[in-house]
């Protein structure tokens, strides 16, 4: 008999337990159960997950990234009707500290009482996800699905299946948008018990429209141990031609999380897209970043730096798809690993054909502060066009024995020299960021990170 939309759908033995109880049944309670796209997306994307099953070292882009911790974590579904943590105010000092506009999230889901978007400019519209398909699907539908390839992308699949919530951030034509929109999404454990949120977030700009927006993925509160909690987030974005977007993302999540989260963009004629990313939380951490520049003299900036130490494992995994001539890349990536730490970094340049006259360069560089750090590192370059300049590197080592001998002839202990080096290490791709007080806020959290990093150190330290 063939599948309806009321037939829950049974994942196979292939999928393991923990993530074939998060492949959602179809259901009246959840947001636009009644139209049929809605509908549609959740059955395929439970369809390709299945198909595609949770990817081993055995998938090529997966073969650093071990998610065997992943697999042993009873995750708990985080539904419509599952009733929000009491979160009496933002964990202090875990965001981004910044003049903004402010759209709440926790554990998927929007928390209005600590948002803040009295103060819309025109040309400017903030929404839940969720919202908009009770109300104005039709605003949704243009959109969604079409840049993260679920096919590709098995976590994307999967979270396409458990469609719930995320933020909508939409900018009209023209429109110049001065004062950031600030995303901060909060993951929190329920009844003490480890959960799975999955946000669906979609970005649009369009024609000769600007406008910055922050992300902070954080936690409920900065305890390193806790029960887990697995966020996996799929964001898409649409920069339409002239357009000018500023995406800047914290990921900041306790030592209890699990992150998965995928961003996908299409940029079009004559539009910016700049990227950064700071990845310095959670247990385990990938992200992968899709761009395509879509349309002539689109220009894309993907870079970023991740920071850390003990048993993390941080993945940055990248695509820049040259699709239309006379486009211009830029991607420079930084890493600092301590302890047992293990950083990816996976980056391609594709330029197809059509392509001609592409600029396209890729760096990426990692320093190794202990001899139990690890970095792999995958650079690529494909390339069917003739007319194209196009770079790509790769660096790893330890810190400069000389520049350390120097501060600490100048009086300064080692901890601090150590942490001076590691901060003006990063400092060049801080810089990338476009605003001051931007850049301001990610280097405090690279002081943070340096901070908990000590502490980790001096608590390990024998006794004396």
């Amino acid at each position: 008999m063939a599948e309806t939309a009321t037939t829950p759908v049974t994942a196979p033995t292939a999928v393991p337990a923990p993530f074939a109880g998060l492949i959602t049944a179809p259901s009246e309670a959840l947001p636009g159960s009644r139209i049929d796209w809605v509908r549609r997306a959740r059955e395929e994307g439970a369809r390709l997950f299945v198909a595609q099953g949770v990817p081993t070292v055995k998938v090529e882009q997966w073969k650093y990234t071990p998610l065997r911790a992943l697999l042993k974590v009873p995750f708990r579904a985080v539904d419509a009707a599952a009733p929000q943590p009491e979160l009496p105010a933002l964990p202090a000092g875990e965001a981004l500290s910044v003049d903004a506009h402010v759209l709440v999230f926790v554990n998927g889901r929007h928390a209005p009482d600590q948002s803040d978007l009295d103060t819309l400019p025109p040309g400017l519209r903030v929404d839940s996800l969720a919202r908009l398909l009770e109300t104005e699907p039709h605003t949704v539908e243009p959109w969604f699905g079409r840049l993260a390839d679920a096919g590709t992308l098995p976590f994307a699949a999967l979270n396409q299946c458990g469609l719930l919530d995320g933020f909508v951030v939409r900018v009209r034509e023209g429109a110049m948008i001065e004062r950031p929109i600030h995303i901060v999404q909060i993951s929190a454990p329920l009844d003490g018990e480890p959960t799975a949120h999955q946000p669906r977030n979609l970005v649009v700009l369009e024609s000769g429209a600007a406008a910055t927006v922050l992300e902070s993925w954080i936690g409920s509160s900065d305890a390193p141990a806790g029960p887990a909690t697995l966020r996996n987030a799929v964001t898409e974005v649409h920069v339409a031609a002239r357009a000018n977007l500023r995406h800047y993302i914290l990921q900041n999540l306790p030592r209890s999380a699990h992150s998965i989260a995928a961003t996908a963009a299409k940029v079009e004629d004559g539009a910016v897209y700049d990227s950064f990313v700071l990845q310095m939380g959670a247990a385990l951490s990938r992200h992968d970043l899709r761009a395509e520049l879509a349309g002539r003299h689109a220009e894309v900036h993907l870079n970023g730096a991740y920071a850390a130490y003990g048993d993390q494992v941080l993945d940055t995994t990248s695509l820049l798809d040259h699709a239309a001539p006379d486009c211009t890349s830029n991607e420079v990536y930084k890493g600092v690993l301590a302890s047992g730490a293990k950083g990816v970094f996976q980056g391609k340049i594709l330029v197809r054909q059509i392509a001609q006259k592409t600029d396209g360069n890729q760096l990426h560089k990692a320093l190794l502060l202990d001899r139990g750090a690890e970095v792999d590192c995958k650079p690529e370059l494909e390339i069917y066009a003739d007319d194209v300049k196009c770079s790509h590197g790769a660096t790893a080592g330890e810190l400069d024995a000389t520049a350390l001998f120097y501060l600490r002839s100048r009086g300064i202990d080692p901890e601090t020299a150590r942490s001076l080096l590691i901060e003006g290490f990063l400092d060049d791709v801080v810089e990338r960021i476009a605003a001051e007080p931007l850049r301001q806020a990610f280097a405090d959290k690279i002081h943070l990170w340096q901070q908990r990093r000590a502490a980790a150190l001096a608590a390990a330290a024998p006794a004396a």
